[in-house]
């Protein structure tokens, strides 16, 4: 089971039981995965002043409903992406030409997609 799978099983089993989720046990799974570099990354940022997480958090199943991973592909186009509800400001959608517009996008798909105009 990769990474994503076994964060989203976990969480949705914790959000059901309503316990809590230790910072710990993310991180034990990130060096099992990757390394205990990447786990000791993970952990610095968890507790840096921009984010300051608590040791446990709890998980809300509405906040999870929040959250889609969106997907569709062609011949000449493979999509897919997370998106938050209350992000709609970013993207917009014109169903009748099939337009979707997406605001800020990612610095590397930004500095991917200028190269390739040029």
């Amino acid at each position: 089971m990769n990474l994503r799978k076994w964060f989203l099983s976990i969480v949705k089993a914790k959000a059901q039981d309503r316990e809590p989720l230790a910072i710990k046990d993310i991180a034990s799974q990130v060096e099992s995965r990757f390394s205990i570099e990447q786990a000791n990354k993970f952990l610095e940022i968890a507790d840096s002043d921009s984010f300051k997480m608590e040791k446990e958090i709890f998980v809300e199943k509405a906040a999870l409903k929040k959250l889609t991973r969106l997907s569709g592909s062609s011949r000449a186009l493979d999509v897919k992406f997370l998106i938050v509800s209350f992000w709609e400001s970013r993207w917009y959608l014109d169903a009748d030409s099939g337009t979707l517009v997406i605001k800020e996008l990612p610095k590397s798909l930004l500095k991917q997609l200028q190269s390739m105009s040029n």
